[in-house]
């Protein structure tokens, strides 16, 4: 059986880790991605291809988003993105949380895939988006 000191100490423990859990910097706690890619897309079309992949990312893994000017903010569990239009590029600012953090390297190879194949680079611009699924 258990004492009452023995329950009182694990709960005064307890209770020490949720004050400094509070008192921690949660972005400490988040790994960040930094993307800015070139392409050779005008504005609107830029705009209505990162349009079209919010929309897929919505429907398929409940991402949401909405749009500030020419800056996209999504937010999913665990992931906060920010997407940022420009003449000529676009700006990637990506956190993830814990449950993210390990796959960051691979997350970010997928963005950087996927922003190729919808985006094009400086030379040219692809007339068909494919997106590609696997991390």
């Amino acid at each position: 059986m258990i004492g009452a000191g023995v329950l009182q100490s694990a709960w005064a423990e307890w209770l020490g880790c949720i004050r400094l859990l509070t008192l921690c910097d949660v972005s400490a706690v988040m790994s960040s991605i930094h993307i800015k890619h070139r392409h050779s897309l005008k504005h609107g079309e830029t705009r209505e291809r990162v349009d079209r992949i919010a929309r897929h990312l919505k429907s398929k893994y409940k991402v949401n988003y909405a749009w500030d000017g020419d800056q996209l903010r999504s937010k999913h569990k665990g992931a906060y993105a920010h997407v940022y239009l420009a003449d000529g590029c676009i700006e990637l600012k990506i956190q993830l949380g814990m449950l993210f953090a390990p796959l960051k390297g691979r997350i970010e190879r997928a963005i950087r895939k996927n922003l190729h194949s919808v985006m094009g680079d400086e030379g040219s611009a692809p007339s068909k988006i494919t997106l590609h699924e696997k991390l």
